[in-house]
Formats: structure tokens, C-alpha cells, sequence
């Protein structure tokens, strides 16, 4: 890569059911009428991400495809329930709204490591701060609105959204702009059944 090229911005994701962002939607509606400053996820973008990898050189996509590859051999598809509404870190110093994961989540997160894994292997650093398995809704920006956030947080803290299959994993490219993120994906992986 050439002085000022820019890499490929990527990730590793497993994408939301299509059947649970409807729910998911208007949950977030709520929320959103907190008036909170937050800048909320598209529906369209919503997924689990397994592993950032940042910005890439292109050639790097090879040795990161080989890495998804390894964790993913023998693996089988399966089920994850989506429960009630958090915030990371602390809800007196809310940074990012969430969905988490109910039953299936020592799976997801025994997935999510078997990636971290075999990124390392392949040169990918490490992220030191672990996986936590949870679907972002949202980034908050300002204390605006935060009072009334924190209440339909509270409100939802045990919602049921449903449940869904992890049957399929994706190598994602990210593009930033100012209308928000672009989500393309560069390869698909699909776990037995």
C-alpha cells in the first residue's frame, strides 16, 4: 500500500435476522423519542460484530479470509434470543446503547473468540477489551436528553425480541460518510446445520 492509500475498512459480523428488526425498529423508536443526542444504527446495519479489524491494506483481505475459514470449520449453526436494552459503560455515563443476547450467548461469544484466535494467528492484533455479545443501537454524543434516555432504557431493560439462528458469517467492508456508514459485504461463510 502506497504512503496515503487508504486500507479497507472491515469487520466480522453476523447479520441481524431480517424477521426481528421490525421489533427491534420500534423498540429503538422509543428510545429515539427520548430526544436524546445519540446517533442511532440504521436498521439496515444492525448486526453482531464479531471482530473490528480496522483499516486494511486490500492484501490483508486474503490472510483475514483464511483466519474466518479456520474458526469456523466444523462449526454448526445456532440459536440466539435477544433480550432487553443496556448501556455500555455504566448508565450514568452512557456511550452506547444495546440489545443483548440471552440463551446462546456463551456460543456467541465461544465464536467470537475462535475468530479473535485466528486473527491473531494471522497478524491482526488482539482487542483488549474482549467480546461482550450485544447488537448496538446506538452511540451517544451529548449530554442532551440523557435523563429521559436512561428512563426508556430502564423501561425496556427486560424487552423480548425474539429469537433468531447464527447461521452464516460475513467479512464486512465499512464506508464512512457523512450520511453514515455503508455496509458492503466482501465474503459469506455459512455454518453446518
Amino acid at each position: 500500500m502506497n504512503p496515503g492509500d487508504r486500507g479497507i475498512r472491515s469487520f466480522v459480523a453476523v447479520p441481524l435476522d431480517s424477521q426481528l428488526s421490525g421489533l427491534i425498529a420500534s423498540s429503538a423508536g422509543a428510545l429515539r423519542e427520548s430526544g436524546a443526542d445519540v446517533k442511532w444504527v440504521e436498521v439496515r446495519n444492525l448486526h453482531f460484530t464479531l471482530k473490528f479489524l480496522g483499516e486494511i491494506p486490500e492484501p490483508r483481505i486474503s490472510a483475514a479470509k483464511r483466519g474466518i475459514e479456520r474458526a469456523l470449520n466444523g462449526r454448526s449453526s445456532f440459536g440466539i434470543s435477544l433480550k432487553g436494552i443496556g448501556v455500555f459503560p455504566s448508565s450514568d455515563s452512557p456511550r452506547v446503547v444495546w440489545i443483548g443476547v440471552s440463551d446462546g450467548a456463551e456460543t456467541l461469544v465461544d465464536l467470537a473468540g475462535a475468530v479473535e484466535s485466528e486473527m491473531d494467528r494471522e497478524g491482526f492484533p488482539r482487542d483488549r477489551r474482549g467480546f461482550t455479545p450485544h447488537l448496538t443501537l446506538g452511540r451517544v454524543r451529548g449530554l442532551r436528553g440523557l435523563g429521559a434516555l436512561k428512563a426508556a432504557v430502564e423501561h425496556l431493560r427486560a424487552a423480548d425480541f425474539g429469537a433468531m439462528r447464527v447461521d452464516s458469517v460475513f467479512l464486512m467492508m465499512s464506508r464512512l460518510s457523512p450520511g453514515g456508514p455503508t455496509y458492503t459485504a466482501i465474503d459469506k461463510w455459512s455454518l453446518g446445520h
